[in-house]
């Protein structure tokens, strides 16, 4: 089975993002567009071996949610992805909560190299529109960059990923490794630890995961427990799906 970058998102324990970039609307509207044009004309223009969408959702405590959609394609070793997620969450700001949401915007263009372990690179804009309301309230559009990097091994009784990705929104830097084992063809139980950086706060966890697998799909449930230097220490949970033709 093939993997994907985007199985997670760096930003979903983090939701406290600093101006790093001037909020330019207007600017970052026409960019954002031109870049999903970019990278839609490059899918349909280069005919693929391999393509695939992937979507899933994840909650942290009571008041963080995530969910995420993206379509990879991938021709020789080039890779193009297009990545898209929506996430809620709360935070204090001077003794006051803010209720904040993002939407998230990622096109990213790369390099893979398969053998016995797969290595993929990419690369790409990202564009945050964030809505904060409570003792904050703001309203903003940035856009930064982000570089992703991941090991695989996809073997029929033991899968291997190690994921990472940085942001130079909040210079966050976040990291995923996995491993499962095969109960039989359809099933797999396994485990993960994750881990993040950003300059609000670090955070680290680990969790398990069960799979179910069945023809070109996969469907994933994780659950965990994650801990932060900002004090929130939580359980989460989340399911996955993806299917690779």
């Amino acid at each position: 089975m093939e993997s994907t970058l985007s199985a997670a998102n760096p930003v979903l324990t983090f939701g406290h993002t600093s101006a790093g970039t001037a909020a330019l609307p207007a600017t970052v509207r026409a960019a954002r567009g031109l870049a999903l044009a970019s990278c839609a004309l490059a899918c349909l223009a280069v005919p693929g071996a391999h393509a695939g969408v992937f979507g899933g959702y994840q909650a942290n405590g009571e008041d963080n949610r995530f969910a995420f959609a993206g379509y990879q394609h991938v021709r020789n070793r080039m890779v193009y992805e297009l990545f898209a997620a929506h996430l809620e969450y709360t935070y204090l700001d001077g003794g006051g909560e803010v209720s904040a949401e993002q939407r998230i915007i990622t096109p990213t263009i790369g390099w893979r190299w398969q053998d016995t372990w797969s290595v993929t690179a990419m690369i790409g804009p990202t564009f945050v529109a964030k809505e904060e309301e409570g003792a904050r309230t703001t309203d903003s559009d940035n856009i930064g960059g982000t570089v992703k990097l991941g090991v695989s091994q996809w073997q029929p009784e033991l899968s291997k990923e190690v994921l990472a990705s940085y942001t130079t929104l909040d210079r966050l830097l976040w990291g995923r490794a996995r491993i499962g084992r095969a109960l039989n063809e359809r099933f797999s139980l396994g485990g993960e630890a994750v881990g993040m950086s950003g300059e609000n706060a670090d955070s680290y966890g680990a969790g398990l995961l069960f799979d179910v697998r069945g023809g070109v799909g996969r469907l994933g449930f994780n659950v965990g427990y994650e801990r932060s230097t900002n004090g929130e220490n939580t359980v989460y949970g989340g399911v996955e799906v993806s299917a690779f033709f």
